[in-house]
């Protein structure tokens, strides 16, 4: 969701993906 405006800066980068991960995780249980 969020990858195509994180930057190259791989701590950025990381911060990107956990975020993704717990929206997704929260999505997720919301729906179940």
């Amino acid at each position: 969701m969020f990858y195509y405006l994180t930057p190259i800066n791989p701590e950025t980068r990381y911060r990107y993906d956990a975020l993704g991960r717990r929206v997704s995780k929260a999505t997720y249980g919301r729906h179940t």
